[in-house]
C-alpha cells in the first residue's frame, strides 16, 4: 500500500503515545544517576538526539535555576549549570520519592524552550512501565493538556472505569490520594497499570472512585450506519492507529455496500505511529507525494500514497483540539482526499517525531530521556475551504445508528448533506 524507503519505526513514534520502546530491568534495581554525571549525559545525548540543537545554552540552566530555587544569590550564567548540579545534589540527599520528582522537574525547566516534547522519564517509573506483570489498567485514555493535568479522553466498553460509570470529559486529579502536578502522561500511566486484580484509587474531578484493575479488550474502530436523506452513511470512529488497525478499516471498506457518504470520527484517536496514519490515509487518497521526514542524523525521507484508493465518495472528517499530533497528521493527510470536508479546529500544529534514550546500565535503570527527534513537513498545502471550524466536544455515548443531536460534529454532518 505505502512505498516506504528505509523506514526505521523505533523512530517514527510521534510524541504522546504511551507505549515506550524501553527495555525492562528484571532486577528491579533503579537509581538516579549521580548529578554531575546526569548532566553530562544529558547534555551528551542531545547532541545526538535533539534535531533542533546540537547544545544546551547556558541560558537555559540559568533560567532553570531561577525556577528551582528563586532565593539563589550571585546567580549568573557563567556559575548556572554547577548550580544546577549542586540542586540535583542535595535533592539526593532527601527521600528517594521526593529526589525523583526534583530530577524531573529540574529537566522540563531546563529543557522548556526547546521545541516539541523533551522529558526526563524518572527510573520508577520505567520500572513500572516494563513489568510484564503490571499487565491490567482500568480503561481510561488520557490526553496530556499540560504536566499535570490530564484530561480523560475515552472509556473503554467492559472496562473497570466504564463498570463505575465513569465518564470522558473530565479531569484526573490524584492516583491514590497523590497529587499528580509534576507528572507526565507516563508517569500517571504507569501508575494506574498494575497486576490484574489489584486496587487502584482515582480522584476524578473531586470524586474518588476504587477499581480493581483487569484486562480487557480494546475495539479500535467502532462502526455504525445513518440513514440521512436516503444517503447511506458509513460511520468510522478510530480509537486506536498502531499495527494492523488500517487493514482492518480496508476490510470493513471492502465489505460495506456502496455508501454514499463516509464518515472518519478520529476525535478519539490517543495512540498510534505514522506509519500506520499514512496507511489509513492511503485507503482514501489519490497517488500524490504526501510528508517528507527529517530526523536526526538521518537523510530526509518522503513518503507517497499508492493509486489504489477504496472509497471516492464525500468523506467527513471530524477532528478536535484536544487531540495529539498523529491525530492531527490524519486529519491533515486526508485532506488529499477528493471529496473531504474536515470539521474541527483550523490552526496548523507541529508534529514532531519523538526518540526514547534508555539510561540503562547493566543491571541498574537510571530512567530515560524523551527528545524530539525530528518533524514532519507536509508537502501539500493546506486548503482551509475544507477546513469547517467546530466547537470541542466529546461524546459519552459510542455511536449509535442515528446521528447524537446534542453532539454539534453531527448536527453539522445533517447540515452538511441536507444541503
Amino acid at each position: 500500500m505505502l512505498k516506504i524507503k528505509k523506514i526505521n519505526k523505533k523512530n517514527i513514534l510521534i510524541t504522546l503515545t504511551i507505549f515506550l520502546s524501553l527495555f525492562y530491568c528484571s532486577k528491579k534495581n533503579y537509581q538516579l544517576m549521580e548529578p554531575e554525571l546526569f548532566v553530562k549525559t544529558l547534555e551528551k545525548e542531545i547532541s545526538i538526539n535533539y534535531y533542533f540543537s546540537n547544545t544546551l545554552p547556558t541560558e537555559n540552566y540559568l533560567r532553570a535555576v531561577k525556577v528551582l530555587e528563586p532565593n539563589i544569590e550571585n546567580l549568573s550564567s557563567l556559575n548556572a549549570k554547577d548550580y544546577f548540579i549542586e540542586l540535583l545534589r542535595q535533592q539526593n540527599k532527601k527521600d528517594y520519592d521526593v529526589a525523583e520528582n526534583f530530577y524531573r522537574k529540574a529537566v522540563y525547566e531546563l529543557l522548556k524552550n526547546f521545541r516539541g516534547r523533551n522529558i526526563y522519564i524518572v527510573p520508577s517509573t520505567i520500572q513500572l512501565l516494563k513489568d510484564p506483570n503490571n499487565n491490567a489498567g482500568v480503561g481510561i485514555v488520557l490526553y496530556e493538556e499540560d504536566v499535570g493535568k490530564f484530561f480523560i479522553l475515552d472509556v473503554i466498553e467492559g472496562s473497570p472505569a466504564h463498570l463505575a460509570e465513569i465518564k470522558p470529559s473530565q479531569y484526573l486529579q490524584m492516583i491514590d490520594n497523590k497529587p499528580l502536578n509534576e507528572y507526565f502522561l507516563e508517569d500517571v500511566v504507569s501508575r494506574i497499570k498494575g497486576k490484574s486484580k489489584t486496587k487502584v484509587e482515582l480522584t476524578i474531578q473531586g470524586y474518588d472512585y476504587i477499581l480493581y484493575r483487569s484486562i480487557y479488550q480494546f475495539v479500535p474502530i467502532r462502526k455504525t450506519t445513518w440513514n440521512i436523506n436516503n444517503k447511506n452513511v458509513l460511520y468510522f470512529q478510530i480509537r486506536f492507529a498502531m499495527n494492523g488497525v488500517s487493514e482492518q478499516l480496508k476490510q470493513l471498506l471492502l465489505e460495506s455496500l456502496n455508501p454514499d457518504i463516509i464518515v472518519l470520527d478520529i476525535r478519539y484517536l490517543s495512540q498510534g505511529t505514522l506509519e500506520e496514519i499514512l496507511k489509513i490515509a492511503d485507503l482514501f487518497i489519490p497517488k500524490k507525494t504526501l510528508i517528507k521526514l527529517y530526523n536526526k542524523n538521518q537523510e530526509s525521507e518522503v513518503f507517497s500514497s499508492t493509486d489504489n484508493i477504496y472509497f471516492t465518495g464525500k468523506l467527513f472528517v471530524l477532528h478536535q483540539f484536544k487531540a495529539t499530533p498523529f491525530t492531527y497528521a490524519l486529519a491533515r493527510l486526508l485532506e488529499n482526499a477528493p471529496n473531504v470536508k474536515i470539521l474541527g479546529p483550523t490552526d496548523e500544529i507541529d508534529v514532531f517525531i519523538g526518540k526514547e534514550v534508555s539510561l540503562q546500565e547493566k543491571d541498574t535503570n537510571y530512567g530515560a530521556f524523551y527528545f524530539t527527534n525530528g518533524y514532519v513537513e507536509f508537502l501539500e498545502p493546506s486548503d482551509l475551504s475544507k477546513w469547517i471550524p467546530m466547537e470541542n466536544f466529546i461524546s459519552t455515548y459510542p455511536p449509535s445508528s442515528k446521528p447524537n443531536l446534542d453532539d454539534p460534529y453531527h448536527k453539522k454532518i445533517m447540515e452538511l448533506i441536507k444541503q
